[in-house]
């Protein structure tokens, strides 16, 4: 027969987020529906695809699945709103990550800190933007 062994850790291991909320300085800040989530993270799965980029640019703000570091790779943007007309980024983020709650979020990345905060109706994600992401105003 089959058998499982499972191993307990010291509570000395284990790392608890902060009790404060972690800081989002001149945040760029957009809402994302459920349905808009649900559409690009289903591309995400058919393109097989690695990222999730929120890219503003000339004025438009998309919400993209694509393969970063690929520039022949394949993408779905679906367009979430208006940005000033010379702001210019691409904040990159691992598409495994979202593993969200089917919800509403109101969304706010600090290029800053490279923190980004997906607020919605029931829980609220933090999660860090990748390297390679980039803000030019």
């Amino acid at each position: 027969g089959a058998k499982s062994r499972y191993v307990y850790t010291d509570a000395a291991n284990i790392v608890f987020p902060p009790s404060d909320e972690l800081p989002i300085e001149n945040p760029i800040k957009f809402k994302l529906t459920e349905n808009q989530l649900s559409k690009v993270l289903n591309a995400v799965a058919q393109l097989r695809v690695d990222h999730i980029v929120v890219r503003g640019k000339k004025g438009k703000l998309y919400f993209v699945g694509t393969d970063f570091n690929d520039p022949t790779s394949n993408e779905f943007a679906f367009e979430i709103g208006e940005i000033g007309e010379n702001e210019d980024f691409e904040f990159v983020f691992l598409a495994e990550n979202f593993k969200f709650v089917s919800d509403d979020y109101s969304v706010s990345i600090s290029p800053e800190t490279n923190i980004a905060k997906f607020e919605g109706n029931i829980v609220t994600y933090w999660m860090a933007v990748e390297i390679d992401s980039y803000y030019n105003e």
